[in-house]
Formats: structure tokens, C-alpha cells, sequence
């Protein structure tokens, strides 16, 4: 296939319809060096290198293909700024809310006050975190903004913090069942990231 091609193509079907025509011309190619190889065991060698060659020039075509593939992605998804703000909102908000519910779900149904149950307590926060966090990932990962995906906004460490501060306030609450700190907190932080995120994409 023509390199060149590929920056020509400009819809996912075109690509595909290229691609189609790559691998037959391959096939071709395959079975073309092996009839050869058949008709004289002299051309072995040459048969060897030519489908190392062959291989390489694969390898080289596939990589294009897979980054046109990413671009055309990209900019079916590309996002104006207004867009990616609201998707930015949505997307945390719902995670808010579903880790606050997880939270709550977590303090009413276990013996919070059992100081040797803090190990279980923790994995029971950090499955709830991480489960909305990678699902945060997964759905703006699909998002661009000006070719950057919306989930290189995402910061690990803010995970981690979410997760070490929620199990660090059950553990210091004198009172278990008033956890109105905790959910004052989750909503402070997700107030906070959305805000920081706003500005990152204001300031592209």
C-alpha cells in the first residue's frame, strides 16, 4: 500500500476498504515467493529474505494503519470547548454521586466501629473509588478535546488521595453513623477536580 494513501483517507470505511485490499495483496505476495521457492531450492535463500522483507513492510503498514485508525477516531470525537466542559461535569458528577451512594452503602451495612475491620473497610472504599475512576477512564478516553483525550485530565494521584482520606475520616469518626464530614468532603474534591480540569481546557 502507498503511505501516501493513508493520509488521504479521510472515513473509517475508506480505511477499511484499503485494508481489505493490503491483505490480498499480501496473500498474493506470500503465495507468489512460495511457487517460487517450489520451482528451485537455489531460491530458498532468497525466499527467506524477501519474506523478512515482506514482514517488516507489514509490520511498517500495520503501524500506520493503527495511527490513522487513532486519528480518525479523534476527530470523530473531537469536541468543542463548551462540549468537553459539560462532558467534564457530567462524567464527574455522576461518579460523585455513585461513590457517595458506595459510601454510604459501606458505613450501614458494616461494623465501622470495629477498630480490627479498618483493612476490610479500606479495600471496601478503594473498590468503590477505583470502580467509578476506571469507568471515568473508559468514557472520556473516547473524548477528545483538540486531539487530547479527555481522560489525560484524569490524575492518579487524586484517586489515591480519595481513597486514603475517605478511609482515614471513618477511622477517626467518633460518632460512625455521622458521616456528613466524609460526604462534604467527596463533594468538595469533585467540586475542586472539575473546577482545575475547566481551567486546564480554558487555557489550551
Amino acid at each position: 500500500m502507498d503511505p501516501t494513501l493513508l493520509t488521504s483517507v479521510k472515513d473509517i470505511y475508506t480505511l477499511i476498504g484499503l485494508i481489505i485490499m493490503s491483505i490480498v495483496y499480501l496473500i498474493s505476495m506470500f503465495y507468489k515467493l512460495k511457487q517460487d521457492k517450489k520451482q528451485s531450492k537455489e531460491l530458498t535463500e532468497t525466499f527467506n529474505t524477501q519474506t523478512k522483507e515482506l514482514v517488516v513492510r507489514v509490520e511498517m503498514q500495520n503501524e500506520k494503519i493503527v495511527k490513522r485508525l487513532e486519528e480518525l477516531h479523534a476527530e470523530k470525537n473531537n469536541m468543542d470547548l463548551q462540549a468537553s466542559m459539560d462532558a467534564i461535569n457530567i462524567i464527574n458528577t455522576k461518579s460523585m454521586l455513585k461513590i457517595m451512594d458506595g459510601i454510604k452503602i459501606i458505613m450501614e451495612e458494616n461494623n465501622v466501629e470495629d477498630d480490627m475491620r479498618q483493612p476490610i473497610l479500606f479495600e471496601k472504599v478503594r473498590s468503590v473509588v477505583e470502580t467509578q475512576s476506571n469507568e471515568d477512564l473508559l468514557i472520556l478516553g473516547r473524548m477528545y478535546y483538540k486531539g487530547v483525550k479527555l481522560s489525560h485530565y484524569i490524575i492518579e494521584s487524586d484517586k489515591i488521595e480519595l481513597i486514603n482520606t475517605i478511609s482515614r475520616k471513618i477511622n477517626l469518626m467518633k460518632n460512625k453513623r455521622e458521616y456528613t464530614d466524609i460526604m462534604d468532603y467527596i463533594r468538595n474534591k469533585y467540586s475542586h477536580t472539575i473546577q482545575s480540569i475547566h481551567i486546564q481546557l480554558g487555557s489550551k
